[in-house]
């Protein structure tokens, strides 16, 4: 049997949080995904468990919370 195919709608929030702006992945329905932080050149993805990953572009950091997302549901 094959699973059904399911779209899942993301929405990208931003936020301004001490100076700092802060991107956040959820869902429909509220669900946190995680959050994209910039460190001056770099950006950070951190997961809703608190583990964290410093990539390039922040391209890059959606692709991993997208991912993680994905992996774990």
């Amino acid at each position: 049997m094959s699973k059904r195919e399911k779209n899942i709608e993301i929405l990208e929030v931003e936020k301004i949080v001490d100076n700092n702006t802060i991107t956040e992945l959820t869902t429909k329905d509220q669900e946190v995904i995680g959050r994209i932080l910039q460190d001056e050149k770099r950006y950070i993805a951190e997961l809703k468990n608190g583990e964290t990953f410093r990539v390039s572009s922040q391209a890059e950091a959606m692709e991993i919370l997208l991912r993680e997302y994905h992996l774990h549901r």
